[in-house]
């Protein structure tokens, strides 16, 4: 109303779903750049969207790696099934950085590179959840959580001296494998000593099931030691959601897509 023009917010949807339309040619094109690149992160987070049957559909993500040109990409889908996953990466082959989904375990040519921040994570949230209360186990998730400090420091170290990427790949495949092959020791060890079904038990679980995925950063020193770059993507989607909640229709959560798509590869490249 600021020149004397009422608009209704129908109107404003409809000029934004016209513009979403526009733009998805180019969105088009920036996915395709996208899948030559032989590294890509990717992740999901929720979205409700009212005239849907789910309770929870999705909005996948997939980014450039940091030695890439930047494209931030957003793709709404309905459910966050293993085939998604394989339309959104199409007849691409290459490293795929995930939060350990399986679904790139999958897909025939992708390797799947999980993240060491999460299985992190899930000893810290033990020992939250815990509040100090059970201190053998704390103990226990402590030892877990020095092993992830090791790895971390080898990464803070390689960054400090803006090492190359063969000297990533050398120091990685000497100090970070003779650290990775002490934590799944203690992982073999440990594990068989807790209740299966404990809290404490399904922390140690998760690095064991995903620990060919954990530690497959060491194949190429471009890699990451986590899928952080994709987890900061979809950080700005989920604040945006905050403020308006939800989409009222498909259509609208497939515009809302395109246009992330394009302001974050805009802000991405400065």
């Amino acid at each position: 109303r600021n020149v004397g023009l009422p608009i209704s917010r129908a109107n404003l949807s409809n000029w934004f779903l016209a513009g979403a339309k526009l733009l998805k040619p180019l969105v088009d094109i920036m996915h395709n750049d996208l899948l030559k690149n032989d590294i890509i992160h990717m992740d999901e987070t929720t979205l409700q969207v009212i005239k849907t049957n789910q309770n929870n559909c999705y909005i996948w993500g997939m980014e450039s790696s940091k030695h890439d040109l930047p494209i931030r990409l957003y793709f709404y889908k309905q459910t966050r099934e293993h085939n998604n996953a394989k339309v959104l990466v199409k007849d691409y082959k290459g490293y795929i950085q995930s939060d350990c989904y399986e679904a790139y375990d999958k897909i025939e040519g992708c390797i799947n590179v999980a993240c060491i921040a999460h299985a992190r994570r899930k000893y810290s949230d033990f020992i939250t959840m815990c509040k100090g209360k059970l201190e053998l186990s704390n103990s226990l998730c402590l030892q877990g959580i020095n092993f992830i400090k090791e790895l971390y420091s080898i990464e803070s170290g390689l960054e400090k001296e803006n090492a190359s990427i063969n000297r990533i790949y050398e120091v990685r495949n000497t100090k970070s494998k003779e650290v990775l092959d002490r934590y799944k020791i203690w992982l073999d060890e440990t594990y068989p000593t807790l209740p299966p079904k404990s809290n404490l038990a399904k922390a140690l679980f998760y690095s064991i099931n995903n620990f060919n995925n954990l530690s497959n950063y060491l194949l190429d020193g471009r890699l990451s030691i986590d899928n952080n770059r994709a987890e900061r993507q979809m950080k700005n989607f989920v604040i945006g959601r905050k403020n308006w909640m939800f989409c009222f229709t498909e259509n609208g959560a497939e515009s809302s897509s395109i246009a992330y798509s394009i302001v974050e590869t805009a802000i991405a490249n400065n």
